[in-house]
């Protein structure tokens, strides 16, 4: 597995964790900070998309067309 793969899941996973515990902390004590948490959540799920989507498919495609060169 691709080290930029790799980053990409772990970012998304992490993002994935705080939404959970936001909508946990937001049932369990119905305050408003919990929409900040899932909010925060969500902006770090949509960074980890963005690294899988854009950065790693461009770097994936530079350095493979470098091999292709070189063979």
């Amino acid at each position: 597995m691709d080290k930029g793969y790799l980053s990409a899941c772990v970012i998304e996973i992490a993002g994935i964790s705080v939404v959970s515990s936001g909508i946990y902390y937001e049932y369990l004590s119905g305050e408003p900070i919990g929409f900040l948490i899932i909010t925060t959540g969500s902006v770090i799920i949509a960074v980890g998309s963005l690294l899988y989507a854009k950065v790693y498919k461009q770097v994936s495609h530079i350095s493979s067309g470098k091999k292709e060169k070189n063979k």
